[in-house]
């Protein structure tokens, strides 16, 4: 009796021993278990001199875009027809426009303009019911606007944004430019949908890129900051003082070169690195 009483206590001994290790576990596990939040990349950036780097590379793109965007309100944009030969404004024989076609045919007459720009139509002869095929040549450009978002906005998130915008940048310088050598309506059209086309990679793949170079704090006042409306303003005054399509296709290029070296230089969006699993690449951003 007095054994079995002594493995009793003894067994009792064994299992107080061991609750009170695993009491001991418990308290030393549970710091270790209370973690705070978990943070993501957003955590890590930094409002600096690269937020100014960031937003200056970001304003340039953002005007180049919008005025190959917008290129055609310019280019496109239809005259006055004053008079042709004998015929006048002012007649009583109802709209100048419905007139000019007649006056045309039967007198060969060479017309008076009044304009503010001197846009493709009139250079290539577009008035009136003619201008027609300039909205027809926009809305293909538009076209090709809508396909370059679809396209590039799938290639950033393949091959990251830094790489593709810089692509769709210069690509958009070149073929703006180029645009401004176009010999016919067709030739224009068919340049400034390919630039429409990059134009629209800017589009897709510059926001992404630009909010995820800043702290989510100061997104929404950057994002007010480097968009399109002052930009407008710019195009304005180049317009003005370009005064004819070509001159303003060239001013675009020329006004966005600087940002070949600024995005050269620029550093990968830090989110897209971490989501492809560039750690280390991805502290270097943050830095």
């Amino acid at each position: 009796m007095g054994s079995e009483k002594e493995s009793k206590s003894s067994v009792r001994l064994e299992d107080d021993s061991a609750n009170d290790e695993r009491t001991k576990l418990q308290v030393e596990e549970t710091p270790a278990q209370v973690k705070g939040p978990v943070k993501n990349v957003d955590d890590f950036l930094r409002i600096g001199w690269y937020t100014l780097y960031a937003g200056t590379t970001a304003e340039f793109v953002v005007f180049n875009m919008l005025s190959n965007m917008v290129f055609m309100v310019y280019s496109g944009a239809a005259p006055v027809v004053k008079s042709c030969g004998n015929f006048h404004a002012n007649t009583t024989d109802g709209d100048i426009c419905d007139q000019y076609s007649h006056w045309r045919a039967k007198n060969e007459c060479v017309p008076e303009l009044d304009y503010q720009f001197l846009s493709a139509n009139v250079e290539f002869d577009y008035l009136c019911g003619e201008g027609k095929a300039v909205k027809n040549s926009i809305s293909v450009q538009m076209l090709g606007v809508l396909l370059g978002t679809l396209i590039f906005g799938q290639l950033s998130d393949s091959f990251g944004r830094r790489k593709v915008l810089f692509i769709c940048t210069i690509a958009a310088i070149i073929l703006g430019a180029a645009s401004s050598f176009s010999n016919s309506l067709w030739s224009l059209t068919l340049w400034r949908a390919a630039t429409g086309c990059f134009a629209g990679g800017e589009v897709i793949v510059l926001n992404v890129y630009l909010m995820e170079q800043v702290p989510k704090n100061h997104r929404l006042w950057i994002s007010t900051v480097v968009t399109w409306s002052p930009n407008f303003i710019i195009l304005a005054g180049v317009a003005y003082i370009s005064y004819d399509w070509r001159s303003l296709a060239r001013a675009i290029s020329l006004l966005t070169l600087p940002v070949i070296p600024l995005l050269y230089f620029s550093c990968e969006s830090p989110r897209w690195l971490f989501q492809k699993g560039k750690i280390e690449e991805t502290r270097k951003a943050l830095r």
